[in-house]
């Protein structure tokens, strides 16, 4: 059996949501409402019984747009990155570069990412997510997991 995918898997959407037809299926667009309400309710209690700090909204945004970048890239350069956040259509981050790289730093102090070197040009830094970032994900796709479960059992 097959292991569910990382956060640094390549998956696209049109497989995803192929694989999860039938738990879609059963959610019309006023029940998605009710699922996202619930998962907005249970994340931050969730998130403090982990003991994971505190984060800003630009913070959980920045983090949620590297996450997409980190699905499609396994070695995600700095410079590309502050870009594509930059240029992303629907970004809630509308911030310049400079802007964005502080944001970058103040999320490595807090210990939400590490820049490592690349191993094939020294001159490149890497992001990555750190273990506190993996959980903080995790935690994050149990909330909204449960939350569509409570929803798909008001059907039952």
């Amino acid at each position: 059996m097959r292991s569910p995918p990382t956060v640094l898997e390549h998956i696209t959407v049109d497989k995803y949501l192929t694989s999860h037809q039938v738990m879609f299926a059963a959610l019309t667009p006023k029940s998605a409402a009710r699922v996202y309400q619930l998962f907005a309710h249970l994340t931050p209690q969730a998130l403090r019984s982990q003991g994971l700090p505190t984060l800003s909204l630009s913070g959980s945004a920045m983090l949620e747009a590297l996450a997409v970048l980190w699905t499609h890239h396994e070695q995600l350069p700095l410079l590309f990155a502050l870009r594509c956040v930059h240029d992303a259509p629907h970004s809630p981050l509308d911030l310049s570069l400079n802007a964005l790289g502080r944001l970058l730093h103040r999320l490595r102090q807090e210990g939400w990412l590490v820049l490592e070197p690349s191993n094939t040009d020294g001159r490149t830094k890497l992001v990555r997510p750190t273990e506190q970032t993996l959980r903080y994900f995790g935690t994050m796709g149990q909330c909204m997991a449960i939350a569509i479960h409570q929803e798909k059992s008001r059907f039952r």
